[in-house]
């Protein structure tokens, strides 16, 4: 017997196939600042051509713009998109900060999170809280 009308049998491909591609353009994006190939996906993810171009077409406009242009619905998604409770931190500390320097060096910690993204930014104040100095 058939599914009912409107009810698949399909697996969701976000988890599997479709967000690690994403995950992949995004991460390949920053590093280089080119576009990105489908050999370069199919070798980040493991995924087949096949597979590849399936979740590009599932990704569609709302992920990625032109030929793999990521967005930052993209970024949001794979976690590279600042948190705004992070940069919200940040601003608080900036407004409560009286001393000029201190508020000049919170301004340009703000926009390296905003420019890094949530997670680069956190892995590197992981990596400067836990290696030990000199």
């Amino acid at each position: 017997m058939a599914p009912p009308i409107g009810r698949s049998t399909m697996e969701s491909t976000w988890n599997s196939r479709d967000l690690p591609v994403l995950d992949a353009i995004v991460s390949i994006n920053d590093a280089t600042r080119r576009d990105v190939n489908s050999s370069e996906l199919e070798q980040a993810t493991g995924l087949d051509e096949d597979d590849i171009q399936r979740a590009l077409t599932a990704l569609g406009d709302t992920y990625l713009r032109r030929v793999l242009r990521v967005t930052d619905e993209a970024r949001r998604a794979v976690g590279m998109w600042p948190k705004q409770e992070l940069v919200g931190a940040i601003d608080r500390l900036i407004a409560e900060t009286q001393d000029p320097t201190q508020k000049s060096k919170l301004q340009r910690f703000r926009d390296a999170v905003l420019e890094l993204g949530t997670k680069l930014a956190s892995e590197v104040i992981v990596k400067l809280v836990t290696t030990p100095l000199g």
